[in-house]
C-alpha cells in the first residue's frame, strides 16, 4: 500500500515534524517507513486512536496524520472524529496542521464532519498510496474539500447551523441508536423530550420524509428523520453515484508528486 518515494529534488524542502494516529499497525508503520526514508520528514510519533491523550501536549509537532474511519469499531464508523476533537481542544494544536485521511473521500458527511472537527485537510487513503503521495500531501497540504451535493443534505434538515458530530456524540451517549431500533410511538412524553434534546445539539430543520418542509411549522425532527440523518452520518458511503466524476482537485497532489520521483 505505501510505496517509497524517491530521493530526488527532496532536499529542498525543510523537514517538518510528523505524529501518525493509525489503527492498523502495519498501515501505521507503512506510512511512518514512506515518510522518513525521504529525509524530508520527522517522525514525532505514531499511535492508536486511542492512545491518544485527552490532554496531550502538541509542541513541537508540525503535522498530524489521522486516519478518519474503522470499520471495525462501534456504531459510528468515523472513529477519527473524537480523535480529531481531542487534538483540536489542546490549547498546544493551534499552529498544527490536521490532515485527515479517508477511505470515503466522495462522503458528504465525511467532509462536513473532518471540517467541523477540526481538520485542515482531507485526502483519499488510495491517493496517498501512489508514488510520492504522502509526502506530497504533507508538503501541499490541499484544504477539505467542499460537499458534493448540499441539496441532499439539505433534505436530511441539516443546514450551515447544524452541529452533526455534536448530534452523533449525544446520540451515543443517550443509547439513541438503539432506541431507534424500537417501535416506540412518536408521541410519548420521553421520546418527544429526547427529540428536543437531540435536536438541541443537532440543530436540524424539520423536514417531511421526501426532504421538503413541512406545510405546517414543526418545531422538531421527527424519528424518521432523525434515522436518516444518522445513518448518513456514521455510515458513509466508499463510493460516489454512478456517472459522477471525483469533484476535489488532486492537481497539487500530482504535480508535487511528481516533484519528489
Amino acid at each position: 500500500m505505501w510505496r517509497q518515494a524517491s530521493r530526488v529534488s527532496m532536499h529542498r524542502h525543510a523537514p517538518v515534524r510528523v505524529v501518525i494516529i493509525e489503527g492498523d499497525v502495519l498501515d501505521r508503520r507503512g506510512m511512518a517507513a514512506t515518510l522518513t526514508e525521504t529525509g524530508l520528514v520527522r517522525l514525532a510519533g505514531t499511535m492508536a486512536p486511542g492512545d491518544v491523550p485527552a490532554d496531550g501536549t502538541w509542541h513541537g509537532v508540525d503535522i498530524v496524520l489521522v486516519r478518519v474511519e474503522d470499520q471495525h469499531v462501534g456504531i459510528d464508523r468515523l472513529s477519527g472524529i473524537p480523535v480529531m476533537e481531542r487534538i483540536r481542544r489542546s490549547p498546544t494544536s493551534s499552529r498544527v496542521t490536521v490532515i485527515a485521511v479517508t477511505a470515503h473521500i466522495h462522503s458528504d458527511a465525511v467532509r462536513r464532519r473532518v471540517r467541523e472537527a477540526g481538520a485542515d485537510c482531507l485526502y483519499a487513503r488510495d491517493e496517498l498510496g501512489v508514488d510520492g503521495g504522502l509526502l506530497a500531501a504533507v508538503r501541499a497540504r490541499r484544504p477539505v474539500p467542499p460537499p458534493r451535493d448540499p441539496e441532499a443534505m439539505y433534505r436530511l434538515g441539516i443546514t450551515q447551523r447544524t452541529r452533526v458530530n455534536r448530534a452523533v456524540s449525544y446520540a451515543l451517549c443517550q443509547g439513541l441508536f438503539e432506541l431507534l431500533t424500537v417501535r416506540a410511538d412518536p408521541g410519548r412524553r420521553a421520546l418527544i423530550r429526547i427529540r428536543r434534546e437531540f435536536n438541541a445539539e443537532a440543530r436540524l430543520t424539520a423536514v417531511t420524509s421526501d426532504g421538503r418542509l413541512p406545510d405546517r411549522q414543526q418545531e422538531l425532527p421527527s424519528v424518521r428523520q432523525i434515522a436518516r440523518f444518522l445513518s448518513w452520518a456514521t455510515m458513509p458511503q466508499s463510493e460516489p453515484d454512478v456517472g459522477d466524476e471525483c469533484d476535489y482537485d488532486a492537481g497539487p497532489v500530482e504535480l508535487e508528486a511528481r516533484a519528489v520521483r
